[in-house]
Order: structure tokens, then C-alpha cells, then sequence
């Protein structure tokens, strides 16, 4: 049962990491959310679980929308962040991130065959027991699905960013992970505490020359910011070089690519406080990477 399903304006909708599945010409939309579960929408104030939202103009949303809540027996217990749906062979895949004491910080697939609702656990958790990591992205390569994540800084100070390669079913990792880099490797981001430093929301855009381009976010000079590796597209697994700088730099980011209208943006949430609002910024390609339109 849905709870309070509402017309809410984008300014006014509290969301992290917001990400934007377009599909049959609306826009869904993700995020670390759960108002659903919320007292003051019909939920019960306790249950955790991922907020969905519907908009035909990025301005006024639909929602909240039940897309998944944890319970019956799913291992995550808490910390639900991060998610983010893509549509494959007609049906809809989650990728996102769940905590409990005895599994610590894992990312693991959902899947559905509606946009909005109905999420059931799909895959086991595909990144490796043991590590603390958050926010996989998927990418497919030459055919093949990868999931790209991070290995927490909590864990391994100098935070990490890592690439795996999926079952065709998106049902497990296959073969051994690799590691692509670390945080304290792009020039912009800031450490501290004797290198402590962030890796967060890696997202892989293919340029129209074939070159990738990897956002992700850290700790910069202006607060949370969003920069860029890139790789001439010929091996994912390795070979990224970080950009000196940054796509956004004021206190946002943890971004993502959509198309509307032909035209490229980018998702992001800012500022990195407790006010975050999502944010939908016009971006374009260049010669070896991205920028502000």
C-alpha cells in the first residue's frame, strides 16, 4: 500500500545522491530517501528502506512512492544510501548500499518490473566480504556488465575505487576485483587527519569519441566536490588519469548523466548539509572530457 502520494516541487524535496532513470518519456527518480517510510506520509517512522519519485518536467515530482523497504528477513539493517536503477531486458535493476553489524557496509542488486515499486533483493551483495564499500554504478563494456565502487576510507584511509565484472544475470561478481585508484591520486581533493580521504558516487559516461569519463565526489577546497577520471576507453580496468579540475566544486556533487531533449545533465545534490536538494545542471562533451554547459 502507498502512503501519502503528493505533488512536490523539486526545490522542496530533501534527497541525497539523487539519481534519474528516464523511461517512455518520464523521469523516475532515486536517492538516499525514505519518506515514504516516513510518520508524516503514511509510514511508520521506522522501517528503512528507498523513496521513489515520477515527474513529467524535472519540476514538480510524484510521490513518495514505495520503492523498496527493508524487513523480511534482508540482512541490511540500516544506512540505505545510494541507489540507482537502470532498466535492462525490460526489467529494473537497483544497485545500491545497506549496513548491518554482521555484514558491515555492502552493495548489492534489486530488481523489479516496475520503475516505481516492488524492488525484491536480486543478487547477493557483489562487492567483497569483509570490505566497508558503497554506491556501485553499473557499466557495460564491450557487452560485459562491470560495477564500479568504493572501498570505504573508514577501512582504508586513503579511500579507493574499485571495478568488478558482473554475471550476465547481474546475479554475482565474477573474477577477481581491481583496484583503479585512490583517492589522494586526483590533485583537487583535500585529506585529514594524517590522510584520510574520500572516494564517493563514481558514475562512467561514454563520450561520442569513445572515451570515458568517471565522475566522483571527495573532499575539496569549497567542501563536497565532483571531479573527473578519464580513460581512452580501450580497458576499464585500468589506466584512469585524474583531471586537475573539478566538474563542480561548490559543496555538491555525488552526481550522474541523464539525457532530456537531446541534451546532457548531470544530477547532483548540493549543498552537502542537511538542506541537500537534488539539482539538474545542463553539461556538454569536450575534447577528452566533460564541463558546465
Amino acid at each position: 500500500m502507498e502512503g501519502n502520494i503528493m505533488k512536490i516541487k523539486k526545490q522542496d524535496l530533501h534527497i541525497r545522491d539523487p539519481f534519474v532513470l528516464a523511461d517512455g518519456g518520464k523521469y523516475y527518480m532515486y536517492g538516499t530517501c525514505n519518506m515514504a517510510n516516513s510518520t508524516e506520509y503514511g509510514g511508520d517512522g521506522v522501517t528503512p528502506g528507498f523513496s521513489s519519485f515520477v515527474s513529467d518536467d524535472l519540476e514538480t515530482f510524484e510521490g513518495p512512492f514505495h520503492a523498496f523497504d527493508g524487513g523480511s528477513g534482508f540482512w541490511g539493517e540500516k544506512a540505505y544510501w545510494a541507489p540507482e536503477v537502470y532498466k535492462t531486458g525490460g526489467a529494473y535493476y537497483m544497485f545500491a548500499t545497506f549496513f548491518s553489524e554482521e555484514e558491515g557496509r555492502r552493495c548489492q542488486i534489486l530488481k523489479s518490473d516496475n520503475p516505481l515499486t516492488g524492488f525484491k533483493p536480486w543478487s547477493q551483495p557483489i562487492t567483497p566480504a569483509g570490505w566497508w564499500c558503497l554506491d556501485a554504478t553499473l557499466f557495460f563494456h564491450e557487452g560485459k556488465p562491470y560495477s564500479v565502487y568504493c572501498h570505504e576510507w573508514l577501512q582504508v584511509k586513503n579511500g579507493e575505487m574499485w571495478i568488478t565484472e558482473l554475471s550476465p544475470d547481474f546475479k554475482s561478481a565474477v573474477g577477481e576485483p581491481k583496484m583503479l585508484f585512490r583517492a589522494l591520486d586526483a590533485p583537487w581533493v583535500r585529506s585529514w587527519d594524517d590522510g584520510n580521504a574520500i572516494t564517493d558516487g563514481p558514475f562512467i559516461h561514454r563520450n561520442s569519441d569513445g572515451r570515458l569519463v568517471m565522475m566522483w565526489s571527495s573532499a575539496g577546497d569549497k567542501g563536497y566536490t565532483m571531479g573527473m577520471a578519464v580513460n581512452d576507453g580501450k580497458d576499464v580496468t585500468s589506466g584512469w588519469v585524474q583531471l586537475e579540475k573539478p566538474l563542480y566544486a561548490d559543496d555538491g556533487g555525488h552526481g550522474m548523466i541523464f539525457e532530456k531533449d537531446g541534451r546532457l545533465f548531470i544530477s547532483i545534490h548540493a549543498p552537502n548539509s542537511k538542506t541537500e536538494r537534488p539539482h539538474f545542471i545542463e553539461i556538454r562533451e569536450t575534447e577528452d572530457a566533460l564541463e558546465l554547459a
